[in-house]
């Protein structure tokens, strides 16, 4: 498993890229006979490698880099950063923390570059959000590798992983990371990871790796004390925000880009889901977010970038050059319609129409008054065509999710025919509570049912309990790319609760619950 050199070239000429590199390559490099190690800390009056029983001192470069190679350490060993003689560090592009956020680094060879794979096209995406540590029992990469034929199986082209960047303790969302560039060691590790990727490729599973560039965890999080990575011009809901437009913010922003090119790049992910866009926080005359994707697509044709923002902001895909926006409309719209719940998120779902609206135009809210009498995010109709991904769960319940584009400005997929197709290719989110009204029939178990005798004999995750979004009598089915997306989806769906009747009429489209 190699990563024998830090990712990109040497800084950026005034006339590169958005993306490009505006500092020089930092990071521990492996190189014949030992290791070198470069590290921003402008903040340090020294800088120092503890290998072993020896302390090996970095030297100073410009701009607050320091630079050093120790001799004979190897893949494998164990090593700390000492700032001022006194404070031992982990190193802030460590790829592997074996003891956790608060221990020793560890270097790691990641071996040759990931082969190459053809993901599918963005509007074949069905995405299914995995979390290493509750996806299978024994809550690792490898264990999760085994099981990658049952989301064959269920019609998923894409597995988006949870956030893996190290943090404290075994168990967590993953949410708030501390060490970016460092695979959590609970779930396996680098080397898993990179294993879990290339038999996702193997089985023809895309892998978009959910990463957080808005904020860091508060246990483990040590950069302040090498170099001024946050700012107190801005504030998080989640603690200080990253300085991506202040002094030193070159550093911190190639930090991240650097981060984003290392999944490409170094372990063949084929794109990335930006959490919480709206508070990553750059007044640049180049954003954050238009680095990204320069920078992801220039290593990785074809890669995906999926943005989740509150902002319902088509500027994302219409100016900064992402793919994809995070829809989260239509989730909200499904389980307000299904529960009844109207508190927190929920708050101004009211109905079915707006579920029709979110699957026929993406966005509910398109500049109309809000409940709480501010005014809605923009409608989407000034750009020519937005993509979205709808989600039928919330982080915190990892499922399947759909990518889309709805043609603006051309009332969406218009008409009874566009919605029955878009709702034979919802998939609902899980209702914790069954919705008011009459008690949803379970359908019974069978081949059409599930995943069928076949698939439970063999250990196989069964749907969860249904969610009614039957539509109606039976009529004859959908044909084309309408058929094909229903099929996909294959698994249980429960009674009727008129959705079908809402847009438009059409068949009972089959639904999972696959969480």
């Amino acid at each position: 498993m190699t990563a024998r050199a830090a990712p990109g070239g040497g800084a950026a000429d005034a006339d590169a890229g958005p993306g490009a590199r505006r500092t020089p390559p930092l990071g521990p490099r492996l190189l014949a006979g030992g290791a070198e190690f470069s590290v921003w800390a402008p903040r340090a009056a020294s800088l120092a490698v503890r290998h072993g029983g020896r302390t090996v001192p970095l030297a100073r470069e410009e701009r607050g880099v320091w630079r050093g190679t120790v001799p004979g350490a190897r893949a494998g060993d164990d090593y700390l950063l000492v700032l001022d003689g006194r404070l031992a560090r982990p190193d802030p592009r460590s790829r592997l923390q074996p003891q956790g956020p608060h221990g020793p680094s560890r270097l790691v060879d990641l071996g040759g570059p990931p082969a190459r794979f053809a993901p599918p096209a963005l509007r074949e995406l069905v995405f299914y959000e995995l979390h290493c540590g509750t996806f299978t029992p024994e809550g690792t990469f490898d264990a999760a590798a085994a099981r990658l034929g049952h989301l064959v199986d269920l019609g998923v082209t894409a597995v988006e992983v949870m956030p893996v960047a190290a943090f404290p303790g075994r168990r967590g969302w993953g949410y708030d990371g501390v060490d970016l560039y460092a695979v959590h060691a609970a779930y396996g590790g680098p080397a898993a990871f990179r294993r879990f990727v290339d038999a996702c490729h193997a089985v023809g599973l895309a892998v978009v790796l959910d990463v957080v560039y808005n904020h860091l965890g508060p246990d483990g999080n040590y950069l302040a004390e090498f170099g001024p990575y946050f700012t107190d011009r801005y504030r998080t809901p989640w603690g200080p925000a990253l300085n991506y437009d202040g002094p030193g913010s070159d550093f911190v922003r190639d930090f991240v880009l650097d981060n984003a090119e290392q999944w490409v790049a170094g372990y063949g992910v084929d794109g990335l889901r930006l959490d919480a866009v709206h508070e990553i926080h750059d007044r640049s005359s180049v954003h954050l977010l238009e680095a990204l994707a320069d920078r992801v697509h220039g290593r990785a044709p074809g890669g995906v970038l999926v943005a989740e923002s509150d902002l319902n902001q088509p500027a994302l895909v219409g100016s900064y050059g992402i793919d994809t926006q995070w829809a989260d409309d239509f989730h909200h719209a499904v389980h307000a319609a299904l529960t009844g719940e109207r508190d927190g998120w929920y708050r101004g779902y009211l109905g079915l129409g707006q579920l029709a609206k979110a699957l026929t135009r993406g966005w509910v809210f398109t500049g109309q008054y809000g409940a709480g009498g501010g005014r809605a995010p923009r409608p989407p109709g000034r750009v020519r065509r937005l993509r979205l991904v709808r989600r039928r769960a919330r982080p915190e319940r990892p499922g399947v999710v759909r990518a889309f584009e709805a043609r603006l400005g051309q009332g969406g997929r218009a008409g009874a025919r566009g919605a029955r197709a878009a709702g034979a290719r919802a998939v609902a989110a899980p209702a914790p509570a069954p919705p008011r009204g009459p008690r949803p029939r379970q359908l019974p178990a069978g081949p059409r049912a599930g995943v069928g005798r076949r698939g439970a004999a063999a250990g196989r995750p069964r749907a969860g309990r249904p969610v009614g979004l039957a539509g109606g009598r039976r009529r004859q089915p959908l044909r084309g790319a309408a058929a094909a997306a229903g099929r996909r989806a294959r698994a249980s769906t429960a009674a009727d609760h008129g959705i079908g009747r809402i847009l438009g009429g059409g068949p009972r489209p089959r639904f999972s619950s696959s969480w």
